[in-house]
């Protein structure tokens, strides 16, 4: 007698088939014997697929709690990186609001240079279709971006049998940035919703304190001796 225990659910429901089909061939003596082993192949077989009904269930369970889980942290990674773009944008307004011949903010063991760069940044809250006709003209301009498509048909031996090319253009009006930092730069008008601003690199150090210096002093003397 065959243990069906011993069987996945496929070999079971073979096994399920063979004993039926066997069944209505025997006597009534050889009948009960594999009666009782047919009961306990569709027992066996019940109680696998339950099994494997509750094996996809829990994955499927893993797969959502895994998808939460890295919206979490996809939410965290986004607000703590936002949180350090408004902690990096108030550095920079500090460095543009600070003395001329200042560059650098100090604490007891750290301290941040703030150095202007050369180019300025512009920042537009205004959508180009309400500018003036005057604006646009002046701090506009058109960008055309071309894209071709060559097809080229041949047999396999090389022979060029068909070919084709497809010009396609694309228009798009932008903002004229060095237009508008000139005029910027000549007090002169801009449009409304546009920000030029001074550019402050951020450069995070740690300040090196009295004792380091000293030790590393001493270490140079006792090298040229």
């Amino acid at each position: 007698m065959t243990d069906p225990k011993q069987m996945n659910v496929l070999e079971l429901l073979q096994h399920e088939k063979a004993l039926s089909d066997q069944l209505p061939l025997l006597d009534s003596d050889s009948k009960e014997i594999l009666k009782a082993e047919f009961e306990s192949t569709i027992q066996t077989r019940s109680e696998k697929v339950d099994r494997f009904y509750a094996y996809i269930s829990t994955l499927k369970e893993n797969i959502a709690l895994a998808k939460e889980e890295q919206q979490l942290i996809k939410d965290y990674r986004s607000s703590k990186e936002n949180k350090l773009k408004e902690a990096e944008q108030f550095l920079r307004y500090v460095g543009r609001m600070l003395p001329k011949n200042q560059t650098k903010i100090s604490g007891n063991k750290y301290q941040f240079l703030l150095s202007k760069r050369r180019t300025s940044a512009i920042r537009i809250d205004s959508s180009i279709d309400d500018w003036s006709e005057e604006d646009r003209n002046k701090f506009c301009i058109q960008k055309e971006i071309e894209t071709i498509t060559k097809t080229v048909v041949r047999s396999l031996s090389g022979e060029v049998l068909e070919q084709s090319t497809v010009p396609k253009t694309k228009t798009e009006i932008i903002p004229n940035e060095a237009a508008i930092r000139n005029a910027h730069q000549n007090n002169e008008r801009i449009p409304e919703g546009v920000y030029v601003y001074q550019t402050i690199a951020i450069l995070p150090k740690r300040i090196v304190g009295e004792m380091e210096v000293d030790a590393s002093d001493i270490m140079v003397r006792n090298e040229t001796r």
